[in-house]
């Protein structure tokens, strides 16, 4: 009979597979990913990883929502101290940030390779719909806490994704691509600070 584990010892685990399956995205991808690095890189019995998650889709899931949730919460909070007049430049400049962060974290390598595409088509599609909606409101939360007021949150969530999701074409573009993104993100936060969606 296996033994129980104490609540410590359960977010010790959590926390540990969360990083070990982003550490294996970047390093094999979602497809190449499987449950006995998973356990190995833990060291933890196989039967334990099937006590936090029912497949190996939802560690990965699990672990790309960690750092989503952090990057919102750091987005919002900063958002909260920008003082005075906002503009597009700064705007433009201030998602930037989060846009690089995530480059930084290795978001876009786990994306490229349709990495994403294959994860989502193995979640259940509610868990999926649930994940775009509170990110839909995450944005316009950001914004809100910038007082700015969108018009569409689900276009404006939609173009930002749309940016996200380019960025895993990164060597396709060369030494341009910053260039073209911020060009992209400022399009749209104009748009936004214009009232136009």
């Amino acid at each position: 009979m296996p033994r129980t584990l104490s609540n410590e010892e359960r977010g010790h685990i959590r926390r540990r597979l969360r990083e070990e399956a982003m550490n294996c995205m970047r390093q094999y991808g979602v497809k190449k990913t499987t449950v006995d690095e998973l356990v190995r890189r833990v060291n933890i019995p196989k039967g334990t990883f099937y006590l936090f998650y029912k497949s190996k889709e939802l560690a990965l899931f699990d672990a790309l929502q960690e750092i989503d949730k952090a990057m919102h919460d750091e987005m919002t909070a900063q958002a909260t101290t920008m003082i005075g007049g906002i503009d597009a430049d700064k705007l433009t400049d201030f998602i930037m940030t989060f846009y690089r962060k995530g480059d930084e974290l290795g978001i876009f390598e786990i994306i490229s390779g349709g990495g994403l595409e294959i994860l989502f088509r193995k979640l259940p599609r509610d868990l999926v719909e649930q994940h775009l909606n509170e990110d839909q409101g995450g944005i316009a939360q950001m914004l809100g806490a910038l007082g700015i007021i969108v018009k569409d949150e689900a276009l404006v969530s939609a173009a930002f994704h749309g940016i996200f999701y380019e960025m895993s074409h990164k060597a396709e573009m060369g030494d341009s691509f910053w260039d073209v993104i911020r060009a992209q993100v400022r399009g749209l936060v104009i748009q936004i600070m214009n009232g136009e969606i």
